[in-house]
């Protein structure tokens, strides 16, 4: 007969307590310096491209794969940027300002959405021209190339 040690259950049982705990702190609001989550019904952005550089409102898609689309955007100081979770699978997914470094996040605490779940979306307005990396912090999002850039100018 078989014996299986009790903690090999564990082994089994922290996915799903890792995804109740995102799930409630999906539902638990904002963060600073951007808009709380909110359903979307998806439309588009209302923002004026002059050469390839958005202005007003610009959408950035979180899409199945692990990936955002388009990662890389450049928009004019003042567009605010809404990401939209559309990513089919039911995975919650978060936007935070940093760099991924080996595999390590290095966030720089300039913005951070709450986690999004499916049709739910977050917005931060870009008020100083500069280059925004950002990334998803859930573990391994990043790591598989869930990574992008604002680069915001005059």
């Amino acid at each position: 007969m078989i014996r299986r040690h009790p903690r090999s259950a564990l082994r089994w049982l922290w996915p799903p307590l890792l995804l109740a705990g995102l799930l409630a702190f999906a539902a638990c609001g904002g963060a600073p310096g951007g808009q709380a989550a909110a359903g979307g019904s998806g439309g588009g952005s209302e923002a004026v491209s002059e050469g390839g550089v958005l202005s007003g409102e610009a959408t950035v898609d979180i899409v199945s794969g692990l990936r955002y689309s388009p990662a890389d955007i450049t928009v004019k100081v003042g567009t605010k940027v809404t990401w939209v979770n559309r990513d089919t699978s039911g995975m919650v997914h978060d936007v935070a300002s940093g760099v991924l470094s080996g595999s390590d996040l290095k966030l720089d605490g300039r913005f951070h959405s709450p986690m999004l779940g499916q049709g739910q979306s977050w917005s931060y307005t870009f008020d100083e021209a500069g280059t925004y990396p950002y990334l998803c912090t859930v573990p391994g999002h990043a790591q598989a190339g869930m990574v992008g850039t604002v680069t915001v100018v005059p």
